[in-house]
């Protein structure tokens, strides 16, 4: 069973390379020769900022020290370091 099932009006956000997904929400792609409408900048803005504030905590975890060689301690251990390193 899904441990995190989104609503149902909920989508991911991602970025431009999942673009054909529609569970997705991406950012709007600039038409070929041509500008964006100001919706869709907008949009983008709005989109960017919330995508970095994820971005910022995966880097978080990417970049930890725990993480940069082979793990080989328990799995409780290793859960107790996440849970400690995500509420920093």
């Amino acid at each position: 069973k899904d441990r995190h099932p989104l609503h149902p009006r909920e989508v991911l956000l991602a970025d431009g390379a999942y673009i054909g997904n529609i569970q997705l929400l991406t950012p709007a792609r600039q038409p070929t020769n041509g500008h964006l409408q100001v919706d869709d900048y907008l949009f983008n803005t709005i989109l960017g900022f919330y995508r970095s504030r994820a971005e910022h905590g995966n880097c978080r975890f990417t970049r930890h020290g725990i993480f940069q060689t082979q793990y080989r301690g328990s799995w409780d251990h290793l859960c107790d370091a996440i849970h400690a390193i995500g509420h920093t």
